[in-house]
């Protein structure tokens, strides 16, 4: 069984187009929303990896800040892209 661990993500960006690009990418990672900018869920470390490679496709174009919490065996990482 793969590693799995729990996930928040919260965001503040302004632009509906790029908004909606990072919707579609926590949801396609297993995640679901919590509130208008905050996502949340259980997932294999695998799929992070794999929400982790497209946000830093679009590194260049965000002006706004992405933060990704990550809760495992009772401790809490940050990451912010």
């Amino acid at each position: 069984m793969k590693d799995r661990a729990e996930y928040i993500v919260s965001y503040d960006i302004s632009s509906n187009r790029i908004r909606r690009k990072i919707e579609r990418i926590l949801k396609d990672a297993g995640l679901r929303r919590v509130q208008y900018s905050v996502f949340n869920g259980v997932v294999a470390e695998d799929r992070i990896k794999f929400l982790a490679e497209r946000f830093k496709k679009l590194e260049r174009i965000l002006t706004h800040s992405i933060l990704v919490y990550i809760i495992k065996n009772g401790a809490m990482e940050v990451f912010k892209f």
